[in-house]
């Protein structure tokens, strides 16, 4: 969770959750939304954004689009009170040529130039680091999600190397830190340098509560 100054009010802000209900493997219903988001409140979150995951290869973008959006009004016409701002966006698994992609606009961080990339160990190679250079070049910035969840990948130091020479962020779960297995990775990430933000990516009360 990254945190800054806004008119003399700390806010702490949330870039990674599975909040809105019933679009994926986060809250299964607007109740546990409900419950998650004021888990967060409790924690000092007064910011967070909504970011499903999106599988381009299960789901068009469009029906994606719908589902996202239709979840988030729901969501958002069953809540009141005192809770955190809540944003949209998603977690979008990396596919070949995605640099290339005229449609990244509409799956970035609440209409920002940001979004959040998710990767797995068969996807760090070349083709990903010619796309790290079309995102530069079209404008995108992807922060990569959970990098510490890469450290297997015998590509994962040039993966690192990349990100720094593009100064791309990286985000790390916060309950990873807690973690044994992610220890060596995180140090190594925090000692390169790179510009990290801390996240929960929440995905229900009992896995992975915020």
């Amino acid at each position: 969770m990254g945190f800054f100054q806004k008119g003399g009010e700390k806010v702490y802000f949330d870039i990674h959750s599975h909040i809105l209900p019933g679009i994926d493997d986060g809250a299964k219903d607007i109740t546990e939304s409900a419950e998650l988001i004021n888990f967060m409140k409790k924690e000092g979150i007064t910011e967070v954004i909504a970011t499903p995951h999106f599988y381009p290869n299960e789901m068009s973008l469009g029906d994606f689009l719908e589902h996202r959006n239709n979840a988030y009004e729901t969501l958002c016409s069953n809540l009141d009170g005192d809770i955190p701002r809540i944003y949209i966006g998603c977690e979008i698994l990396y596919f070949k040529r995605m640099g290339a992609s005229r449609e990244l606009e509409e799956l970035s961080l609440n209409n920002s130039k940001y979004i959040l990339l998710e990767l797995s160990d068969v996807h760090i190679d070349k083709y990903l680091f010619e796309d790290f250079a079309l995102f530069a070049e079209n404008g995108i910035v992807p922060i990569i999600a959970h990098i510490e969840r890469y450290h297997k990948s015998r590509n994962f130091k040039k993966l690192l190397e990349e990100i720094k020479y593009r100064n791309y962020p990286v985000q790390i779960n916060s309950s990873s830190l807690l973690q044994k297995k992610y220890r060596r990775a995180i140090k190594k990430v925090f000692k390169s340098g790179l510009f990290c933000v801390i996240a929960t990516d929440t995905h229900s009360p009992k896995k992975r509560p915020p």
